[in-house]
């Protein structure tokens, strides 16, 4: 079972049974199938069978969830305001845009403090970046 770590796991049953028969004897295509489905690299490294089921964001009340994004409109500034910070509530779908110079860590913390200042603090919240920071 060694030699199989020396070789591509992710070609397929087929191929690692031809490298078996040519350089072992007695090997059949059912015990490398059988291998191949019990190894645990060989699962991780297998091509996803479909998209994993969606989970709603269940909200009972406004503010109970939101989520925080920041988007990049370096592309199409206004002005020298390059950045937006956007905030939603997921139960109202109510959005609060935030123009900004510049994406630095500061710039958001006082953006987020007057928010939550005025706002409170929501039970969960996400972050939803969309761009590399």
């Amino acid at each position: 079972m060694i030699f199989l770590y020396s070789i591509n796991l992710a070609i397929g049953v087929d191929k690692v049974y031809q490298y078996c028969t040519q350089n072992y004897y007695g090997i059949t295509w059912k015990d490398v199938n059988w291998v191949l489905n019990q190894c645990a690299q060989c699962k991780l490294s297998a091509q996803s069978q479909g998209k994993p089921p969606i989970k709603p964001i269940v909200s009972k009340y406004c503010l109970e969830h939101i989520t925080i994004d920041l988007m990049d409109f370096r592309g199409n500034p206004d002005g020298e305001y390059k950045w937006i910070l956007q905030i939603k509530d997921h139960f109202s779908r109510f959005v609060w845009l935030f123009a900004m110079k510049d994406k630095a860590s500061a710039t958001v913390e006082r953006i987020l403090r007057e928010w939550f200042n005025f706002n409170g603090i929501p039970i969960k919240w996400y972050v939803a970046c969309s761009i590399p920071l």
